[in-house]
C-alpha cells in the first residue's frame, strides 16, 4: 500500500505555510492600524482573508486528515512569531521618550518646545525625543 504523499505531507506543509503568511499579515495589519498606516491596512487585510479562505477550504475538503489540523495550528504559532519578527525588522512607527529633570530652568524656547503641555512654575522640565526604532 502506497502512502498518499500529497494528503499526508505536502498538503499539511502547504497549509502551514499559508497560515504563516496569513497570521504574519494579520500581525502586520493590526500594527499598521495602531500606528496610523490606515490606508495600507485594508489591502493587507484583503490578501490575508483571501489566503485564509483558500486554506480553510482545503481543510474542509479533507476533514478526515488530522495532519491538516496540525499544519493549521502549527502555522498559527509560527506565523505569530514570524509576524513579530517582521514588525521588528520593518520598524513601523515611532517611540516616544520623556526625560524629566527636576533641576532645570526654563527659557522661551523650552516653553515653545513643550507648548502642548501647561507648565507651572516649579514643575519639571520635559524633553521629548521621537525616533524610529529598528
Amino acid at each position: 500500500m502506497a502512502i498518499p504523499w500529497f494528503d499526508y505531507i505536502v498538503l499539511p506543509l502547504l497549509i502551514m505555510m499559508a497560515r504563516v503568511v496569513d497570521v504574519s499579515l494579520d500581525t502586520i495589519r493590526v500594527i499598521m492600524v495602531a500606528k496610523g498606516y490606515r490606508n495600507l491596512a485594508p489591502f493587507v487585510g484583503f490578501f490575508q482573508s483571501l489566503i485564509w479562505l483558500i486554506t480553510i477550504t482545503r481543510i474542509m475538503a479533507n476533514l478526515d486528515n488530522w495532519f491538516t489540523y496540525i499544519g493549521y495550528a502549527g502555522g498559527f504559532g509560527l506565523g505569530t512569531w514570524v509576524g513579530m519578527r517582521l514588525e521588528g525588522k520593518l520598524a513601523l512607527g515611532y517611540e516616544l521618550i520623556k526625560q524629566y529633570n527636576p533641576n532645570a530652568f526654563y527659557t522661551i524656547e523650552d516653553m515653545r518646545f513643550v507648548s502642548s503641555h501647561a507648565l507651572l512654575p516649579g514643575s519639571r522640565k520635559i524633553h521629548r525625543l521621537r525616533f524610529r526604532h529598528r
